[in-house]
């Protein structure tokens, strides 16, 4: 025969079964509850995160095929060039998974991506342009997208592997380049004048490439000049030299680590300091 339990606010007696029951559903309940919150925490997913663009720079007036890697991208619902009224028309043409190059982090190089095509307004100032990727989880930060003018810009052409086969440039505008494949080098030429005191600047790792820029500077007859490699605390290098003669001078641009990947786009700029 089951012991019996008074109620101290009622008159009723209860079986001690019936409590037992009671709590057993309690705690059912609770447990279920605790299990379902954490199951809706688990599903919580984070932002998108853009890395890198390829390319780093676009011009105004140009209609461009433009590549964004990254983190979640591929859940992306909306990209967003620009802001308020200055946003820019934009077609999604491509997106879903993409390799992470040997030896390389996904969070440093995406293991997503996006394709988008646009054209970038002609009255659109030189500086930057940002861009935001959406996915259900939330919008991504600021990537700042380079503008430069048309004249300014250069794309580099291969092959221009060697001294002989090097790409002529004019001092003071960017070249749009890419190191492709491990060990590959990229050598440019210039005209300079004795006592000019030049500046050759890499930038790479600083709008999100995975390039390691190392700069070697070369005289007409092929001697040595200076060699850069990491500049004010970045992987980017900035070569300064004061030039000994009039004449052609060589700038090679090549990785550190002799990579090259899809993940390696670079500017550079070599400009005379007054």
């Amino acid at each position: 025969m089951l012991p019996i339990l008074r109620h101290p606010d009622s008159r009723t007696r209860l079986p001690i079964c019936v409590h037992l029951r009671s709590s057993a559903a309690i705690f059912l309940v609770l447990l279920a509850t605790s299990t379902f919150a954490q199951d809706k925490k688990e599903e919580k997913k984070d932002p998108p995160r853009i890395v890198m663009a390829v390319q780093l720079a676009v011009s105004p007036g140009e209609k461009v095929k433009l590549t964004l890697r990254g983190i979640r991208l591929d859940d992306a619902t909306m990209v967003r060039i620009g802001e308020g009224e200055k946003k820019i028309e934009l077609e999604v043409k491509n997106k879903g998974k993409v390799g992470v190059p040997d030896k390389y982090d996904a969070k440093a190089v995406g293991d997503t991506r996006i394709e988008i095509e646009f054209t970038l307004p002609a009255e659109t100032p030189v500086g930057t342009v940002p861009i935001v990727a959406t996915t259900p989880a939330g919008e991504s930060k600021v990537y700042d997208l380079h503008v430069i003018a048309a004249a300014d810009l250069v794309d580099e052409k291969g092959p221009n592997d060697g001294f002989k086969s090097s790409q002529p440039i004019e001092l003071s505008k960017t070249v749009r380049g890419h190191i492709r494949s491990n060990n590959e080098v990229d050598v440019f030429q210039f005209t300079g004048k004795a006592g000019q005191k030049i500046i050759c600047e890499v930038m790479a790792s600083r709008l999100g490439s995975a390039v390691d820029p190392l700069l070697t500077l070369y005289d007409a007859g092929g001697n040595f000049v200076a060699m850069q490699d990491d500049a004010d605390k970045s992987r980017d290098a900035i070569l300064s030299a004061t030039l000994a003669a009039d004449g052609v001078y060589f700038l090679v641009m090549q990785d550190a680590l002799d990579r090259g990947e899809a993940t390696h786009p670079y500017l550079l700029r070599v400009s005379a300091k007054e």
